[in-house]
């Protein structure tokens, strides 16, 4: 843990945390704290996908959702997107919880949480994954990763790239490779994944896929049974692709095309959107997701927003969350986010 992990710590045992939340109660200024997650399982692992998508157990998750919800009005989109449209100011001490990618645990371990606290959360799904039943690129680059027997993994695509698999470095490994698929322009990712498994001698076929999908993923029924239990659902794209590295065809087709999913499988207006590996990008990416329908934008793993600066619709910060996150560590992070943190940046799935 860090220094300021640490302090941020010591500043709620001590009360501080409570006092400077007062203080700003009563001059009518806090700061809006945003928190990302994505999968809540065990971190021990138990099974070959990415780990760092992991950010809380369950018992870490229901201790985060019971401080959440004694210490903060939990708000959702149309909260948010009233205030920015000026018709309603955000309450006292409001805070979100959110959830990327579209994992079957917030269902089945996330929503049963909630409802202990009668607490709010936001889902932001990527719609083709759920409706194709095929694995995140990041689960599917670990899997490979993890279930290679090769000592080396040579690639062509997108350049000749020269791995070495060492057992003990495997995250490394599974890191190197999600930065190509993060930074490369124009990439075509399929054919990147399914040259990555031919290297590292691990049959794939759609029919692995879909049943490695199903196993982790939610299905349009459970997306439903989310919204049905008083949660929103919002876009995360159709493919989780890194938008500034689209061509103007394909982002047009990951913003638009995210949000006509979603309302032909809803029935509700999607007007959010959470950007993938928290990248919103330059001004034509702006421009396109504002022509794409979208009132709010929201990035990741960027800090805690903070109303005495301009706070802009199409770049709300979020807080992304680390499993190891104490509730006492979290709730000083967002009650005092100049001394303490919630989590490395690293944290941008």
């Amino acid at each position: 843990m860090s220094r300021r992990q640490r302090l941020g710590g010591l500043l709620d045992a001590i009360g501080v945390v409570d006092g400077v939340k007062r203080a700003r109660m009563a001059f009518g200024v806090s700061p809006f704290p945003v928190l990302t997650y994505h999968r809540i399982a065990p971190k021990d692992g138990s099974d070959p996908f990415d780990p760092d998508v992991i950010d809380a157990t369950p018992q870490v998750f229901d201790e985060h959702v019971r401080m959440l919800a004694r210490n903060f009005t939990l708000v959702g989109t149309r909260e948010i997107r009233a205030h920015f449209m000026g018709t309603r100011s955000l309450p006292a001490n409001a805070a979100m919880i959110t959830f990327d990618d579209g994992y079957k645990s917030c269902l089945e371990v996330a929503l049963p949480i909630l409802r202990r606290y009668g607490a709010r959360a936001v889902f932001f799904v990527s719609t083709g994954h759920v409706t194709e039943r095929r694995l995140f690129w990041w689960d599917r680059t670990s899997y490979i990763v993890r279930q290679s027997k090769a000592a080396e993994i040579r690639l062509e695509y997108p350049e000749p790239i020269h791995i070495v698999r060492r057992p003990y470095d495997l995250q490394k490994v599974t890191t190197r490779l999600l930065r190509i698929i993060k930074d490369t322009y124009g990439l075509d990712v399929e054919r990147f994944l399914t040259e990555l498994a031919q290297a590292a001698g691990v049959p794939w076929s759609n029919e692995v896929d879909a049943r490695l999908a199903d196993d982790l993923l939610l299905t349009w029924d459970e997306v439903r049974a989310l919204r049905d239990a008083g949660m929103d659902i919002e876009s995360h794209t159709r493919w989780h692709r890194v938008l500034d590295t689209l061509t103007p065809a394909e982002l047009e087709e990951e913003l638009v095309g995210s949000r006509e999913d979603l309302e032909a499988q809803l029935s509700d207006p999607v007007r959010a959107i959470a950007y993938p590996v928290g990248r919103g990008g330059d001004h034509r990416v702006a421009m396109a997701v504002a022509r794409a329908g979208y009132d709010l934008g929201f990035s990741n793993a960027t800090g805690i927003n903070d109303f005495r600066s301009a706070m802009a619709p199409l770049s709300v910060r979020r807080a992304a969350v680390d499993a190891w996150v104490s509730d006492a560590v979290l709730r000083a992070s967002m009650v005092v986010p100049n001394l303490t943190e919630v989590s490395p940046p690293r944290k941008t799935r």
